[in-house]
């Protein structure tokens, strides 16, 4: 959601529309885990948005309490004064301020009720990195946005524990997407 991110990544959207071997074809966005804030937060800055976007292992809905657990993950990792009592105390607090400062995340999740892409968002059964619980919140927002939880799934993981299921969904859903045309196709056709 950086802002330096999100425009790099509005960039290469467009750079991929402009590209003449595309046609005016339709494109779909495929984001993991953080890259899907991204993803989404991308879709209001974009003329011609792509037609579909797959969440996988993402977006969080809390962003503070997610920094939270991320800073709690990554405990094992940091130097024995901080991995407990007030020293862990302090740097959650630290780790979140700054990384929500840095974000400068407003209004979340976003308001994309005039963005045409389809949105799909898949969580993991047994993801301890991006819990189903804190998906959930994001795709319900989005009255369209399909939602689907791969029971056996770790983060980013759903393709190789649930792979047949996964493959059926994600398919079936891109499927749907570029068979029904989205303002991009039809601004392609008037211009």
């Amino acid at each position: 959601m950086a802002e330096r991110y999100t425009s790099d990544l509005a960039d290469v959207l467009r750079w991929v529309e402009d590209d003449p071997e595309l046609g005016g074809g339709e494109i779909a966005l495929y984001a993991f885990s953080f890259s899907t804030w991204v993803a989404l937060s991308v879709l209001r800055r974009l003329d011609r948005p792509p037609a579909a976007l797959v969440c996988d292992s993402g977006p969080m809905f809390d962003i503070g309490a997610g920094l939270q657990h991320f800073a709690r993950v990554r405990k094992p990792t940091l130097p024995e004064a901080q991995r407990g009592g007030a020293g862990h105390a302090v740097y959650r607090s630290c780790f979140s301020l700054l990384c929500r400062r840095m974000l400068a995340v407003r209004n979340w999740p976003p308001d994309l009720s005039g963005t045409p892409t389809r949105l799909m968002f898949v969580a993991g059964g047994q993801d301890q990195v991006v819990p189903e619980s804190q998906i959930a919140p994001v795709a319900d927002r989005y009255a369209r946005a399909e939602r689907w939880t791969a029971p056996n799934a770790l983060h980013m993981s759903a393709l190789r524990f649930d792979r047949e299921e996964y493959q059926e969904r994600v398919l079936t859903f891109l499927t749907g997407a570029f068979a029904h045309p989205t303002r991009r196709s039809e601004a392609a056709k008037d211009g």
